[in-house]
């Protein structure tokens, strides 16, 4: 992408972010867009169609890596392993506060909160039959649904802390709240219910502060 183009989307995403953190997405028009970015009409319509489509934009931009097809290098995260990529995801939601808290917290917080909620299912819903255990009696959709909304929910009680929990912890509290049960590498199957704390791995490291979501797929 050429330097310039780079430089009108970031000062688009930019306005329409501070935007967002002040007033709702509906009272938000066009013209307060390119004026809080300081470019023209034009500049801003040569990049997106209209409002909804800056939006849904923005969301891939802030969840670009959810659903990538691998590890990103430098990550120990493994793909086999359902409980590492769930905490690989929720230490990127924590390197990512200074950008997600405001949006999670503004008056259009349930764009951001509808975007991450749709992620978690579609993560869920991707590995129940594989990685996830399917729930006998019911529908793999509707449980994906089940533990997706209820990420979330751990997500948002973290989130409503100012993540004072350590990532591992809010994993925790997610397997503590339902009775998933995980497919392990060897082929067998363990019940979340019987993890000690200590047994969920530290949340990996990275060189850079800055980094994107990211869920690996199952293989």
């Amino acid at each position: 992408m050429d330097r310039r183009v780079r430089k009108s989307r970031a000062a688009i995403f930019g306005a329409f972010e501070e935007l967002l953190r002040q007033k709702s997405y509906a009272s938000i028009t066009v013209g307060d867009i390119i004026e809080t970015a300081d470019v023209g009409r034009t500049t801003f319509y040569a990049h997106f169609q209209t409002k909804d489509a800056l939006l849904d934009e923005l969301c891939k931009d802030i969840f670009a890596h959810v659903i990538a097809p691998a590890p990103e290098k430098g990550h120990s995260c493994s793909s086999d392993s359902t409980e590492e990529q769930l905490l690989h995801v929720l230490c990127h939601l924590a390197e990512q506060r200074d950008r997600l808290a405001p949006l999670l917290a503004s008056p259009s917080s349930h764009l951001f909160w509808e975007a991450i909620e749709g992620q978690f299912v579609a993560f869920f819903g991707e590995r129940i039959g594989t990685s996830v255990r399917i729930k006998p009696g019911v529908q793999d959709e509707l449980y994906a649904e089940h533990l997706g909304k209820t990420l979330c929910e751990v997500v948002r009680w973290w989130f409503a802390g100012k993540l004072a929990e350590e990532p591992k912890a809010a994993l925790a509290g997610f397997l503590s709240l339902t009775d998933v049960s995980f497919v392990t590498a060897q082929g067998g199957s363990h019940w979340n219910t019987i993890l000690p704390l200590s047994w969920i791995p530290p949340c990996p490291r990275r060189s850079s502060a800055a980094c994107s979501i990211s869920f690996p797929r199952s293989a």
